[in-house]
């Protein structure tokens, strides 16, 4: 009875699978339009992997956008009969740059676009707007959709590991190329002490931990000397629909300022582009490992898109065999912050992106610190590979290759001396703005230890972090006064901060508000009469100031606020801590000089009262960079969350991946597992039986386990 409920529960589930399956194909055909159109697709014969592009001729924003690429994808043949299962990671390309739009995403023929929209809201809507790292302000012209075929990971049972649950990711080795990962842990991840991945050779410009506690930087480990450095600058011209390289400058300190240009040789790029590359190249390369010993560290002005991009692929290919000697450190918009190359056991060398530290132009920058800028403007000329044919704009090219790599060295190195004559900070050892920021409060203004919050902790509280509000108004007025506040966030830094935790209240019906210090859950209600709500509360991927009734989380002294204003708080649990005056003698230091002063000091004043504050409001995102054969790809993304592929060539990628399991994606491959083991089929060709002795474990309790039998192989079943 039971085996005839069965098979017959399975027939009505192929019948309602195909019945959705052709009401969705007759739902895409009668709204499909051509808002956004297949321009060209690839096919990666080695990865086995289709690459569709896609124009958004009308700029459409957030759903509208996602609507038009999945109607164009699920309208077009070719993806449509590339497998029933399929993977896609959607890129999008802004200014000839490529940004993630939305991570690895199981869908099927089947998918209706309101459960793959749900899927990625989140991650799509965060891209828009106009706030802080938000790279979407307007819509994408061009999208680029990698597409996998998983119909043969179906039924795999791809196993969820307790390890990987918990952030512990052992990625598959490959035999054929020596892959490699390096962690990148952002904020304070006290797991990254533990971790054994040192990110750079001098470990002082990183939050150090001990015991939980970010304690004062001692004198006797303040940096000493002054490190040498050197600058980088490439220049690149369009070939084929691409940017190639064509110059790579760089410039030094070596009894005097020297600098030197290496120029691609034209007459090998006639005969083969590619090896006229990789020669240019490896003639940077081994320059560089000829001069380590008068610096180890190169800054390059935007090595966080284009020029990093160049560089890294550049490592990739010339040291293809060696990867285990490079390795990267990407955030979480795809952009390079440190690049690394191993050269021997104990030297490395370093490229760190100089516009981290300092967010303005190179022309601002050379004006702040009072150096010479560049001295010529671009030629469209110089886009043209006719001028290896003509020596005198070759040489006019040259020098304005060389320019911006000297100009760079010479504010740098200004910048260095002010730092470390001020602050005995070398800028060579640090990453960013933020980073530089942290190591000077540590060094000149903590007094005390802070703790680190642990991970509960710090999920808890994030969930009341919040962006400003953003208002929107008529350019419309007379008889106006404009006033603008003077250092807000700094002043608001002069409050006293939460230091440590006292308690974790479970249950705050005993506890007043005004009592309270800390992060709390609470029901907040909000008068229906309020013109200007206050309180933020996060929705469908965005931050709204809302009337009426909901639950969230916030700061006991936000609360405090809103109460005067109408608001009624109802406490529910929280996280009660100290209070200290943390950040007053930093915020004074630099607001006197930001004040009275003028030129770089200003500017080092004014940049750093607006970034410490921020360094401890980072996550706690572990993110990997892994190079791979492009044939392996597909294994990585039926487990692990890919962020982005950054393409090498047609034989190998680099994926960035979150350091956890993505469990939707494991569990929709394993759906049928449960269903086929209790009505086996002949495809099943091995059982892995597990025998317990019952008498030992009367005394013990019995934790619950999903893993019974282990399956060998299953055929592919194109339903769902």
């Amino acid at each position: 009875m039971n085996n005839i409920i069965l098979k017959t529960l399975k027939f009505l589930n192929r019948i309602f699978s195909y019945l959705n399956g052709k009401t969705n194909t007759l739902i895409n055909k009668r709204n499909y339009t051509d808002s956004i159109k297949i321009s060209e697709i690839e096919y990666n014969t080695n990865g086995r992997f289709y690459k569709f592009y896609l124009t958004n001729e009308h700029l459409l924003e957030h759903k509208e956008a996602l609507k038009g690429l999945y109607s164009s994808l699920m309208n077009n043949d070719k993806f449509r009969d590339f497998g029933f299962y399929k993977i896609i990671i959607i890129t999008a390309i802004v200014n000839s740059s490529e940004y993630n739009f939305h991570h690895n995403v199981l869908i099927t023929n089947n998918t209706s676009f309101e459960d793959y929209y749900n899927e990625v809201k989140d991650v799509i809507n965060s891209h828009y707007g106009k706030r802080e790292g938000v790279y979407l302000s307007r819509g994408v012209p061009l999208f680029k959709v990698f597409v996998w075929n998983m119909d043969s990971y179906r039924n795999k049972h791809i196993k969820l590991t307790k390890s990987a649950v918990k952030g512990k990711v052992n990625l598959p080795y490959s035999k054929t190329l020596n892959s490699f990962a390096l962690r990148q842990t952002r904020g304070f991840h006290s797991k990254s002490l533990k971790s054994g991945f040192p990110l750079v050779k001098n470990k002082s410009l990183f939050i150090r931990f001990f015991n939980n506690f970010i304690k004062p930087i001692k004198p006797s480990n303040f940096d000493s000397i002054l490190k040498g450095f050197a600058t980088m600058d490439i220049e690149t011209m369009d070939y084929q629909n691409k940017q190639v390289t064509v110059s790579i400058s760089t410039a030094y300190y070596h009894a005097g300022l020297k600098s030197k240009i290496f120029l691609l040789d034209y007459n090998l790029f006639k005969s083969d582009s590619n090896m006229a590359i990789n020669k240019l190249w490896c003639d940077y390369f081994n320059f560089i490992k000829e001069n380590i010993h008068l610096f180890d560290t190169v800054f390059v002005h935007n090595l966080g898109s284009f020029d990093g991009f160049f560089l890294y692929k550049a490592l990739c290919n010339n040291y293809f065999n060696h990867p285990d000697s490079i390795s990267t450190i990407i955030d979480d918009k795809n952009k390079f912050i440190q690049v690394s190359l191993k050269i021997n056991p104990k030297q490395t060398m370093v490229w760190k992106d100089s516009y981290r530290i300092f967010p303005v132009s190179l022309k601002e920058l050379c004006k702040v610190f009072k150096v010479d800028g560049k001295f010529s403007d671009y030629n469209p000329l110089f886009n043209n590979f006719n001028l290896f044919k003509d020596s005198k704009l070759l040489e006019v090219f040259t020098q304005y290759s060389l320019q911006d790599s000297i100009s760079l060295f010479k504010a740098l190195d200004k910048a260095q001396h002010i730092y470390f004559g001020d602050y005995s900070v070398d800028i060579s050892t640090i990453l960013s703005t933020s980073s530089l920021s942290l190591k000077i409060f540590r060094q000149n203004f903590l007094k005390k230890e802070i703790p680190v919050l642990k991970d509960s902790e710090d999920n808890f509280i994030r969930r009341g972090y919040f962006g400003g509000a953003t208002d929107v108004y008529k350019c419309y007025g007379s008889y106006l006064h404009y006033y603008d506040v003077n250092s807000l966030y700094p002043f608001a830094m002069l409050n006293e901060m939460p230091l440590e935790m006292i308690k974790h209240h479970k249950d705050m019906s005993d506890v007043k508000l005004e009592d309270f210090f800390g992060f709390c859950l609470a029901e907040i209600s909000c008068p229906n009469h309020l013109k200007i709500p206050l309180l933020p509360y996060k929705k469908d991927g965005g931050t709204i100031f809302p009337t009426g009734n909901w639950i969230g989380v916030y700061f006991s002294e936000e609360l405090k606020e809103v109460v005067k204003h109408g608001y009624k708080v109802t406490l529910i649990r929280g996280y009660e801590f100290s209070k200290a005056n943390l950040f007053n003698d930093y915020i004074q230091h630099f607001y006197n000089i930001k004040k009275f002063s003028s030129g770089p000091e200003r500017f080092i004043a004014k940049m750093h009262l607006n970034q410490l504050y921020g360094v401890f409001g980072r996550r706690k995102d572990s993110l990997q960079t892994k190079l791979i054969l492009n044939s392996e790809v597909g294994p990585h993304l039926a487990k692990y969350i890919v962020k982005s592929i950054i393409e090498i060539n047609e034989y190998a990628s680099v994926l960035l991946i979150k350091n956890n399991v993505n469990s939707k994606i494991i569990q929709k491959l394993n759906a049928f597992f449960e269903t086929d083991f209790i009505h086996p089929s002949p495809s099943i060709s091995l059982f892995k039986v597990f025998v317990w002795n019952k008498e030992n474990l009367k005394k013990k309790k019995i934790k619950r386990t999903k893993t019974i039998i282990k399956k060998k192989f299953f055929s592919p079943v194109p339903f769902l």
